[in-house]
This record gives C-alpha cells, sequence and structure tokens, in this order.
C-alpha cells in the first residue's frame, strides 16, 4: 500500500494531506536514511517478514555497490527515494552543486531500480533553502520530511527508540529512522517491538512517494 503521489515542488511532513488515505483507519509511513549499508539487508528483512512496507532514502554514492539489494527491495514493494549524492549540508551550496547532488543522485538511482523509481527527495538534516526548492521541482520531485524522530543517530538504547515511537506517534505519521550513517544495532533490535506495537494500535503502514 503507497500513499498518494505528493506534486513536484511540494512538501510535506506528515500524510494530512494524502486524500487517498482512508481517513477511519490510522496510517503510519516508516522510513529510513542514509543507506544501503550493511545494516540495510536485515531492516529490509524485518519489514518484508513482517509484511510492512517502508521508504528508504539513499545517498546515491552507496547505490551501486548495493545494486543488486535495492532492486530487491523495490520488488519486494519498499519505496526508494533521494537522499543525495553523500549527505552533505544544503543550504549554502550553490545551484549547480546542488542540481548535482539532487538530479544526479536521483539518475543513479533510477538506473540502478528502474526509470520513474525516484519521486522524493529528503534533504540531508532535513534542511533546504530557496535553491534547493527550485531544483527539487526542476526534477519533478516533492520534499518528504518527517513529523516523529526517533533520534536513533544518537546511538540510544534499543527501548529509547521504542520509547520515542510510542509517545510522538499519531495518525498520519511519518517516523524517521536510519540503515546508514553509524552502527544501527539499536535500531534494527528496536523495528520488530515498534512494528508490532503499532499494528497493536491498530495502525494501517504506508510508503511515501
Amino acid at each position: 500500500m503507497s500513499a498518494g503521489l505528493p506534486a513536484p515542488g511540494s512538501a510535506f511532513e506528515n500524510l494530512a494531506a494524502d486524500g487517498s488515505l482512508d481517513p477511519a483507519v490510522k496510517h503510519v509511513a516508516l522510513t529510513f536514511d542514509d543507506g544501503p549499508t550493511q545494516y540495510t539487508r536485515p531492516i529490509f528483512e524485518i519489514l518484508k517478514n513482517a509484511g510492512v512496507p517502508a521508504t528508504f532514502f539513499m545517498l546515491s554514492d552507496q547505490v551501486q555497490a548495493n545494486a543488486d539489494l535495492v532492486r530487491e527491495m523495490t520488488a519486494a514493494g519498499m519505496q526508494i527515494g533521494s537522499h543525495s549524492r553523500n549527505h552533505p549540508h544544503l543550504p549554502g551550496v550553490d545551484v549547480w552543486g546542488q542540481r548535482d547532488q539532487i538530479g544526479g543522485s536521483t539518475q543513479v538511482i533510477n538506473s540502478v531500480a528502474g526509470p520513474g523509481t525516484v519521486s522524493c527527495f529528503r534533504p540531508p538534516y532535513g534542511e533546504a533553502d530557496a535553491v534547493t526548492q527550485q531544483v527539487v521541482a526542476e526534477n519533478g520531485l516533492a520534499i518528504a520530511k518527517w513529523s516523529v524522530d526517533t533520534r536513533d543517530w544518537q546511538k540510544p538504547p534499543f527501548a529509547t527508540i521504542i520509547q520515542r515511537v510510542q509517545s510522538s506517534v499519531r495518525d498520519r505519521s511519518v517516523v524517521l529512522m536510519h540503515d546508514g550513517g553509524g552502527d544501527r544495532t539499536a535500531t534494527i533490535a528496536a523495528l520488530p517491538w515498534v512494528i508490532q506495537w503499532l499494528k497493536d494500535q491498530g495502525y494501517q503502514f504506508v510508503s511515501l512517494c
């Protein structure tokens, strides 16, 4: 199940504007940044075994070395977005640099996963300026942010990641986690518990874009 496609040039941090979702059902989107890495496979397997779709915002510099995994994830129903080439801080980067980071990364991911795969871009650190917005629109993409930050990049205990989801998630939330950028052992440990708790609360899972 996928959320409705956002309009190119738009930006969103939750699913509130998605009119394709049943208003009588609670929905949540799980997202993962900074992969693919050695942690992506176990996260993908947990999701697949649980029947849960998710969205992975990938760094294109790491995609080609993991091309088979990326294609397997796409075939299994995971959505792939761009998170730039190599995670720079985009505000202040000139238009040509941002075109390379945004448009260039999109081309690389599409060349691996299939034409038209990428329809959303998540700016590194969640920060975008007017140039970012312009270049995202030029590439026919939407800016995808989040509404629940597990802060797993701080490497907290796995129970803390679970608690942060439980205390913050609401209907139409977009949850941020990571499958790269450092040791993601705690994220892997927390994920089955997060999924089961959300299921127990009656949430249906959607992917973005």
